[in-house]
């Protein structure tokens, strides 16, 4: 084959890895879709340590109940909040559509929490199917 198949092969792998729009699971954060995350919550309830990591007004809008808002935005406020969580408890995390949840459960990893769900699709996707 000519160099250039294997050119076109490669940026069509490269783009297309890149265009998935939410990161793939992590060593300790689980992307879950709504039905399989709604499920988890309603196991868990009264164990997991639920986020909302949107802003105050995002939250005010609407989040999903027994959720606790802590802005990832405001790094300082997030830094503080997850002080206050129990890092052996599991968290399950949201934002409007999973970028912002993506970098929070990073942090959250970083803190030494190792048992983390992030909702794919994010409140977006959480509003469509409730």
């Amino acid at each position: 084959m000519h160099w250039s198949v294997y050119l076109i092969v490669f940026v069509g792998l490269l783009l297309a890895f890149a265009c998935t729009g939410q990161r793939a699971s992590t060593k300790f954060t689980e992307v879950l879709p709504v039905g399989d995350y709604k499920a988890l919550l309603s196991e868990k309830q009264g164990e997991v340590q639920l986020l909302d990591v949107r802003t105050a007004r995002e939250y005010a809008a609407g989040h999903i109940e027994g959720a606790q808002n802590l802005d990832v935005l405001d790094k300082s406020s997030f830094a503080e909040g997850i002080q206050r969580l129990d890092p052996a408890k599991p968290v399950m995390l949201y934002c409007r559509s999973g970028r912002r949840s993506a970098n929070a459960s990073a942090l959250l990893e970083k803190k030494g929490f190792t048992e983390i769900y992030d909702l794919k699709g994010g409140f977006v996707a959480w509003s469509a199917q409730n």
